[in-house]
């Protein structure tokens, strides 16, 4: 099990949001099961996975940082050249996403949408 912070605008793992409240602990699967394809998935996020339960912090921040490396190689990652017109989605169950810098002489028009979602396993 992963232990998150849960909850936007917290700075760093310790910290207390600009309303004064500390994050929510949680605890879920440092891997995540697909339902469909049974593929296995990396649950941890760097903004907001904090450690490891059973492991000792030093021993559970080396894994993590192990892991967050492998999210960053490139052989993993997509990156979309944006074009007028164009629509992208993709599947929050196994995919981590990131938006990118865009030309702000443009107008970017999004809208997002989410359809509920399975609990992972």
């Amino acid at each position: 099990m992963v232990k998150n912070n849960s909850g936007a605008g917290f700075h760093d793992r310790n910290s207390k949001n600009s309303n004064g409240i500390k994050p929510l602990r949680i605890g879920h699967s440092l891997v995540r099961t697909h339902p469909e394809s049974g593929r296995k998935a990396l649950y941890v996020n760097p903004g907001f996975t904090i450690g490891i339960e059973g492991l000792a912090e030093t021993e559970g921040a080396a894994l993590l940082e192990e892991l967050f490396g492998h999210n960053d190689d490139a052989r993993f990652q997509y990156r979309h050249v944006w074009r007028q017109h164009d629509l992208v989605f993709w599947d929050n169950r196994c995919v981590m996403h990131q938006a990118t810098g865009y030309d702000p002489s443009h107008t970017r028009h999004m809208l997002r949408t989410t359809v509920k979602g399975d609990r992972p396993f």
